[in-house]
């Protein structure tokens, strides 16, 4: 929500100036290098590529990560600043920025590592405690209004849903804690499908359903409905 106060036209955080050079450098006063996700993801496929780039200039981004197009973006940057409409002195803030950076890692003295040093510095049991960590505060529950949650030990768990390895993982997971699970991966579903899940559903004490992106999968959205029509206990897992 503080997200949207920030920018109420509800532009994506990569490409919303109030956000990124307002929230995050203004109120927040960070000064590092900042990182767009993916400038290809499918949630910008309606905005034109060319914009796409200019407004995450604008927004006060560093480095654009994965635009579509990658020469002719750079052209599209170059032809803003030769325009005037992006001034050679923003390119020059981020570069900065980047270069900084850099110094500060020595990279400029050093720039080469080894197998050994990323394995003694990558991946350490500090780094996985701080991912897991991590992983854990990011589970957020929306909603148990039906008590769905927890699921009751000796329980029979249908895991259904998107994600190959999700709903493979998942399924260990529970499985690992002494539930009785069964796995059914549907990804986006045809009705076959569909009906083979519920009937899995009312074979078993309660349903978890994995989703992913399924504002934009109305086959996804169909499982999910016709799994909660069953009346068994559902819980829809968004990853």
């Amino acid at each position: 929500t503080t997200l949207f106060r920030s920018d109420p036209s509800g532009l994506p955080a990569s490409l919303s100036r109030p956000i990124v050079t307002g929230l995050l450098r203004n109120t927040l006063h960070y000064n590092g290098v900042v990182i767009t996700d993916a400038l290809n993801a499918g949630a910008l496929a309606n905005i034109p590529e060319n914009q796409i780039v200019l407004d995450a200039i604008n927004a006060g981004d560093d480095e654009l990560l994965m635009p579509a197009h990658v020469p002719a973006d750079i052209q599209t940057v170059l032809d803003a600043v030769h325009a005037g409409t992006i001034s050679q002195a923003r390119i020059d803030a981020s570069v900065t920025r980047i270069l900084t950076m850099k110094a500060h890692l020595g990279l400029f003295a050093d720039p080469y590592t080894t197998a050994a040093a990323i394995t003694s510095t990558v991946g350490t049991p500090a780094h996985l405690a701080t991912m897991a960590d991590v992983a854990q505060h990011s589970i957020t529950l929306v909603r148990n209004a039906n008590h769905a949650l927890p699921v009751n030990n000796g329980s029979h768990v249908l895991v259904t849903g998107w994600g190959v390895g999700t709903t493979q993982t998942l399924t260990n997971d529970l499985a690992a804690q002494g539930l009785t699970v069964q796995r059914l991966w549907t990804g986006s579903p045809s009705q076959a499908t569909i009906d083979t899940a519920v009937a899995a559903a009312q074979a078993n004490d309660v349903t978890v359903v994995t989703t992913g992106n399924a504002w934009a999968d109305p086959t996804q959205q169909n499982l999910v409905q016709q799994l909660l029509a069953t009346g068994k206990p559902v819980v829809v897992a968004s990853v």
